[in-house]
């Protein structure tokens, strides 16, 4: 599997972290790999074989053409990958969806969307703008300006949001409380404008970023041990990691890791 990944350009930063292309031909193999408890808010468009998705009763749905994704936090599915793949993904800021598209994030937690079902005119010309180009770096500057255009035309990020990239930076390492001052709000108040724009509470935002960091980092570096990489993360020990791998992953660290690490490449 061969993945590319450009950084948004500095004016799309504050709704855009990055670009990024999987590209592989699986022929007949079939990868299955984990996937729960996840902080990202993406745009996927599939160019060749969509992604599929396996559920605990081993029900198989295919995605949209074009699918926005939520956090994902009690959904337990499994990526189905297979055929030949050519996917191009742009992932957000925690509330870049809800600045461009002006969404309730709330509704993408847990499910995939259509973009098309979303946003019809605007989906469908990015859509077409990627099929034409023929490399990477054709489809990220199509992509970089669909983001632009939409941008232009949209309210600027506010506090909440501006909160929301610090924190999702930080790997969820931010007290909220502080994060609600900063934005000029009650505890209450920012956490309610917080699961509008991001999709789920702050706190519960917060644990879901701490463990995403814990497994892309053992993905970099696995000569690290757990214990090491909880302490980094902010936990108070592993059995704090394992609790909350448990919680948002039905599974210990080792084992989610080993089915969640086969998709990730």
């Amino acid at each position: 599997m061969n993945v590319r990944r450009r950084l948004a350009p500095a004016p799309l930063q504050s709704v855009v972290r990055y670009f990024s292309e999987r590209e592989g031909a699986l022929g007949n193999s079939m990868l299955v790999g984990a996937t729960a408890a996840r902080p990202d808010h993406l745009l996927e468009i599939y160019l060749a074989e969509p992604y599929a998705t396996k559920d605990a009763t081993g029900s198989v749905a295919e995605a949209p053409t074009m699918t926005m994704l939520g956090p994902q936090v009690d959904r337990r599915v499994s990526i189905v990958l297979g055929g030949d793949i050519l996917t191009f993904t742009v992932a957000f800021q925690p509330a870049g969806l809800h600045v461009l598209f002006g969404l309730s994030a709330e509704a993408l937690v847990d499910r995939e969307a259509s973009a098309l079902h979303v946003s019809r005119l605007a989906a469908q010309l990015l859509h077409d703008r990627l099929r034409r180009a023929t490399s990477f770096e054709e489809r990220v500057a199509a992509a970089e300006s669909w983001v632009a255009a939409r941008l232009a035309d949209s309210a600027p990020p506010d506090a909440v949001a501006h909160a929301a990239t610090i924190l999702a930076r930080a790997g969820g390492r931010v007290p909220i409380r502080e994060l609600a001052g900063r934005a000029g709000l009650s505890p209450r108040q920012f956490t309610r404008r917080f699961r509008s724009q991001v999709g789920v509470a702050p706190k519960l935002y917060a644990r879901i970023l701490r463990l995403d960091w814990v497994m892309k980092q053992r993905l970099a570096t696995p000569q690290a041990s757990w214990t090491e990489l909880a302490h980094a993360a902010g936990y108070a020990d592993q059995a704090h990691l394992i609790r909350d791998t448990r919680a948002l992953c039905d599974a210990a660290p080792q084992r989610f890791f080993g089915s969640w690490a086969c998709v990730q490449a």
